[in-house]
């Protein structure tokens, strides 16, 4: 009598060699189309491994509001960070990774890069915020704990968006490879990095300076908008709809890229996105 058979379990994504990018001297011997087709090679196996996941509206919320924040933040203090949400990132002889949230400090943060190359951008990521819904605890706080370490992402921060959930970990010496707690401070946790507090209000990951909560980029798109004057109150009556779409505009911009980006497979460099299905 036969056994019956079980499914083999899945591999991995990260464990799938297609997903592994040239070392830099394969890299820097290629010719700029052969470059190309090698991202295009290593993005059509991302889809592959997104046609089977979900990341679910809870998920997508927290993320993009948090990369939306963090983005109105710097560009209210008139520092140039760059920001972007499930932007694939390439590290020479590692798997792509594509970070829920990243930033790159003292970076334009108007350009819209297809995708990160450390070695053609010459540095790599600075912060890493992943958002952990339905996903596999392990991942994100062992996994990513010791890969990104060893791509030396300086802080990395995991926040669980059902549980309120809050670590993170930061290299704490040059040429370290190995993570080391951020200890909470009267429940914050510090980046030094960005120079901000990261802490959790209402299942929401929300940022502090100085523990004063950073406005969120919605609220802040609202206080910016002008009062009407008296004599243009019956004008903005009439135009109360079109100014309820725009409550928001900067938020809602990110949402509707979504058909772009997902077309594209690879994030806009300021885009949150209104599909539920992510990375």
């Amino acid at each position: 009598m036969v056994p019956p058979s079980h499914p083999t379990k899945p591999p991995s994504p990260w464990d799938d060699p297609r997903l592994i990018f040239p070392d830099e001297e394969t890299w820097a011997g290629l010719p700029p189309a052969e470059r190309e087709r090698v991202i295009e090679r290593i993005v059509d196996v991302l889809e592959e491994y997104r046609a089977a996941m979900s990341e679910g509206v809870r998920h997508f919320r927290r993320k993009a509001g948090a990369g939306a924040d963090l983005d109105a933040h710097f560009r209210r203090a008139g520092r140039g960070v760059f920001v972007a949400c499930e932007l694939a990132v390439f590290y020479p002889a590692e798997p792509v990774i594509v970070p829920d949230v990243l930033a790159v400090m003292d970076c334009d943060p108007d350009i819209e890069p297809e995708s990160w190359v450390v070695q053609d951008q010459g540095r790599g990521i600075d912060v890493i915020v992943e958002v952990r819904n339905l996903g596999k605890k392990h991942k994100d706080i062992v996994d990513n704990v010791r890969d990104y370490a060893r791509r030396r992402v300086p802080e990395y921060f995991s926040f669980h968006c059902r549980t309120g959930q809050l670590r993170g970990w930061r290299l704490t010496e040059p040429g370290a490879r190995v993570y080391q707690p951020i200890v909470p401070q009267g429940g914050y946790l510090r980046s030094e990095v960005l120079g901000l507090e990261l802490a959790v209000v209402d299942l929401r990951l929300r940022f502090y300076a100085n523990q004063a909560l950073v406005p969120t980029e919605e609220s802040s798109s609202r206080a910016c908008s002008p009062s009407p004057t008296r004599s243009s109150r019956s004008s903005t009556t009439r135009r109360s709809a079109s100014t309820t779409r725009s409550t928001g505009s900067r938020r809602r911009r990110w949402r509707c890229r979504e058909a772009y980006w997902r077309s594209a497979t690879r994030a806009d460099c300021r885009c949150a996105k209104s599909s539920t299905r992510g990375w």
